[in-house]
Parts: C-alpha cells; sequence; structure tokens
C-alpha cells in the first residue's frame, strides 16, 4: 500500500482528546487546579484496507468522539491519525478535499443528514454536484444507480426523507456517502434506532458493499451483538481507553478483560428472541472528569485486586495479535495500546 509500510488504510497513535472543563468564580478564587473530561485518552488503533473494526463501549466510553476525530470533526489535544501512512492533521487545502471524499460517515439518525424538503434522489444528486462533472440528466441516472446499488426502490426516488421508513433513509444515507466513492466509512450506530429484523438487512447491506466496492469500515456501536456480524476486529473501549483489542473471532472466544466479559454476558443474540444472558453491568460509568485511580475499570469489576486501584494497567500483547490492558494478565510490557504487526492470514470473521 503506498506511503503505508504499517499495512494500515487509517491508524491512530496516542490519540486523546481533553475537553476543558470551566471552572466555578469560587474554584477558580481558591485557585482549584484546571480539569478536563478525556473523552479520548491514548487510543491507538488501525483498520487495514476492505477490513471492519468494530469500536465498542457503553455510552460515555469515548466511541463516538472516537469516530468523530478520525473525520477530523474534532481537533485532537494529542496524538496523530494517518491515512495511507500520512497524517492528516495538518492536510493541504488539496489533500483536505481528498479525505473528505476518501473517508465519509454514516449516522444513527439519517434523518438528521437528508434535507427534509428535498427528494431522495436530489439529496443525492447534490453531493454529484459539488463532487463530480456529470450533467443535469446524468446526475439523475448516477443517483437512480446509487439507490439501486443499496437496494433502494427507484419508483421512490422523488420522495422526501419524512415518507420513508427508518431503514429506508439509512439506505438513502448510504447511498448519499457513495456518491464519491469514499474507500472508508466511519459508521456510527448506524442501526440500533431500527428494530432487529431491519437490523439484520442493513448489516447484510453493509457486508454486501464491503465484498463489492473493497470499503473499510469503522463500525461504532454499544452492541457486541450486532458488531460480530460486520467485524474482523474489535476495539473494547471503557472511558476513554482501549482495554482489548482483539480478532473478532478470539474476542468471542475468549474474552481477557472482565468488561469485556460483561459485555458479552449482557449481549442479547441478534438474530433470536433470546434476551440477555445476565444482567447488564452494575454501578454507572464514572465521572470522566475524575476518573477512578488505578485502572478506571475498578469500581464496577468483579475481579478487582488491590493493585487496580493503585496502579494504571499497562497494555500487554498475550499474543501478536491482541492486547488487552489489566492486572489480571501478565507478559512483556508494550507500548500503550500498540498496533498489532499485519497478518494477511488472519482467520476471516464469523
Amino acid at each position: 500500500m503506498t506511503g503505508n509500510d504499517d499495512g494500515f488504510l487509517l491508524q491512530t497513535e496516542g490519540l486523546s482528546k481533553h475537553y476543558p472543563v470551566r471552572r466555578t468564580p469560587l474554584e477558580q478564587a481558591r485557585r482549584e487546579p484546571e480539569q478536563a473530561l478525556k473523552a479520548v485518552d491514548g487510543v491507538s488503533v488501525g483498520v487495514r484496507a476492505g477490513q471492519t473494526l468494530g469500536v465498542v463501549g457503553e455510552t460515555g466510553s469515548g466511541k463516538s468522539t472516537l469516530g468523530r476525530l478520525l473525520l477530523r470533526l474534532e481537533t485532537p489535544t494529542g496524538g496523530d491519525i494517518r491515512y495511507e501512512g500520512e497524517s492528516i492533521l495538518t492536510p493541504t487545502r488539496q489533500r483536505s478535499a481528498q479525505l473528505r471524499q476518501r473517508i465519509q460517515i454514516i449516522l444513527q439518525d439519517p434523518y438528521s443528514t437528508l434535507n427534509p424538503y428535498q427528494s431522495v434522489s436530489k439529496s443525492i444528486e447534490e453531493v454529484l454536484v459539488v463532487h463530480g462533472d456529470l450533467s443535469r440528466s446524468g446526475r439523475r441516472d448516477e443517483a437512480i444507480r446509487l439507490l439501486e446499488t443499496v437496494a433502494f426502490p427507484a419508483d421512490l426516488a422523488d420522495q422526501r426523507p419524512d415518507q420513508l421508513s427508518g431503514g429506508g433513509r439509512q439506505r438513502v444515507s448510504i447511498a448519499r456517502a457513495l456518491a464519491v466513492r469514499p474507500r472508508l466509512i466511519v459508521a456510527d450506530e448506524p442501526v440500533s434506532a431500527l428494530d432487529v429484523s431491519v437490523q439484520a438487512q442493513v448489516l447484510n447491506l453493509f457486508e454486501k458493499l464491503r465484498a463489492e466496492l473493497g470499503l473499510a469500515y469503522v463500525f461504532i456501536t454499544h452492541d457486541l451483538a450486532v458488531v460480530r456480524r460486520l467485524s474482523d476486529r474489535i476495539a473494547v473501549m471503557y472511558l476513554g481507553r482501549v482495554v482489548e483489542e482483539a480478532s473478532t473471532i478470539d474476542l468471542f472466544r475468549r474474552p481477557l478483560h472482565p468488561y469485556t466479559k460483561a459485555l458479552l454476558d449482557a449481549a442479547p443474540d441478534l438474530d433470536t428472541t433470546r434476551q440477555a444472558r445476565t444482567p447488564a453491568l452494575t454501578g454507572d460509568m464514572p465521572n470522566a472528569i475524575t476518573p477512578p485511580s488505578g485502572c478506571v475499570f475498578h469500581p464496577r469489576c468483579p475481579q478487582a485486586m488491590d493493585i487496580c486501584r493503585r496502579v494504571v494497567p499497562v497494555t500487554i500483547r498475550p499474543s501478536p495479535e491482541r492486547t488487552v490492558a489489566c492486572h489480571l494478565h501478565t507478559g512483556p510490557p508494550a507500548t500503550h495500546n500498540e498496533l498489532p504487526t499485519p497478518n494477511p492470514a488472519e482467520e476471516p470473521h464469523p
């Protein structure tokens, strides 16, 4: 891959986003130290061309902030983001325009990205005006072709978003993203607002598009049962940090971090009506402004030890293709959230 010796299409290294917290007048008078909400804290992950990285965690884990950073909708506090081996944090104007085409986003609520007064076709044609040189009739033809690609009925192309179902609007949103022929799509909770049967259809569409177009995805969700369908690798986030990363097969076969185990135990099956096997995690996510000392998960961890309350766990590599940050596991220390070495022979996801 040109300019990318590590084999990653997109990767982050020590990526952080800290939001300053405004002090009250009393705190200022007392000269109390400034605080920050550490939404993303030293995250290093990567996704290879044509593959899917799932990013999972509860609300407040930092996964959506990570997605916005990848899209350059937020400016990092620290660390780096590289596309094809090149940092994208300070791109030239030309490079910035290229990145806007190559990296696209699909959101949970497609209605927020669609003009309610425009027809489905016009919504896609609008993108083609900015990123193409087609004639008016050519744009209409291309819009219809894109809708057919996502299995959206062409005879509904003149309807407005409010006349469509949630699944229909999401298909239109996907078609709009495809209009600029991206290589990577950041999908932030794209099926969480849909019922289970429609979820399965949209996930099948994501898989179909990846196979046909060679797309890579960063798939952000709170639902492990959903991300299992699509991901080659999964990064588990908790309070702004990656606590475990592994291939999808390895993560589901043998989760190492207690938080990952708890998420797996609480996950319902996507293809059945079976409910979660065990209750969800007890307790609430800690305050990201004043996180717990040591391991940030220790207040909720059933296996917490004294060292967990005092020492931040380093990220270790128990095997070449996985990492975990937990005192329950020992091994040679590695760089915090260091990326695994690419393995072309890696097992396919289930």
